[in-house]
């Protein structure tokens, strides 16, 4: 990114321009190349969740999701609304 700013620069410093053209070349790459990238990812992850075996895990009727460490990390992150995985833990 940083070259792309200097391009930039040099293209308004050179020529006056602010390299319009240019910026949205770059942003139109840039964003198919990660559409192109979040989609082989997101295969590979399918993948690996289709061929792993999965086995149940017990676990007690009196288990909440908020007992685990991990996540009480995200309790509260707006990705998981206000009360954060209280409702979810119910179900």
């Amino acid at each position: 990114m940083n070259t792309i700013h200097k391009l930039i620069e040099f293209g308004h410093d050179f020529c006056g321009s602010e390299s319009d053209t240019l910026q949205d070349s770059l942003k139109n790459e840039c964003t198919i190349y990660f559409a192109r990238f979040h989609h082989q990812k997101m295969q590979e992850i399918k993948m690996h969740l289709e061929n792993e075996s999965w086995e149940l895990c017990p676990v007690k009727t009196t288990f909440k999701l908020t007992q685990l460490k991990v996540i009480l990390i995200f309790q509260g992150h707006e990705a998981f609304g206000k009360r954060g995985f209280e409702s979810q833990s119910k179900n």
